[in-house]
């Protein structure tokens, strides 16, 4: 909902600016949590501009692209996002048995 009222009113750039701004501000909270209630606060919050880049991206691919670039755009934001699972599970397991807070 915040996505679509942003986009409507400031743009797409400017709302994916934004969210980025909030990604970069609200990465703190998890990475530093000292209790589980911090860490599930920051993770709601980080939710909020996760949630914007999955839905501005679509939104992009399906109404402001030019029309011959719609289904190789949507097709990348889904490879994209799918690779950044990858990703992830790939961290994860290299850092499994990592000494010390970070790697839990």
């Amino acid at each position: 909902m915040i996505n679509g009222w942003a986009q409507e009113r400031f743009g797409c750039r400017r709302t994916m600016c934004a969210a980025l701004v909030v990604m970069a501000l609200t990465i703190f909270a998890p990475v530093f949590a000292q209790s589980l209630p911090i860490l599930v606060m920051g993770e709601v919050m980080m939710g909020v501009p996760w949630g914007v880049f999955q839905t501005l991206t679509t939104a992009y691919a399906s109404e402001i692209c030019p029309t011959i670039l719609r289904p190789y755009l949507a097709a990348f934001v889904n490879i994209c996002w799918g690779m950044g699972i990858f990703l992830s599970s790939g961290v994860v397991r290299a850092t499994l048995n990592l000494p010390g807070d970070l790697s839990e």
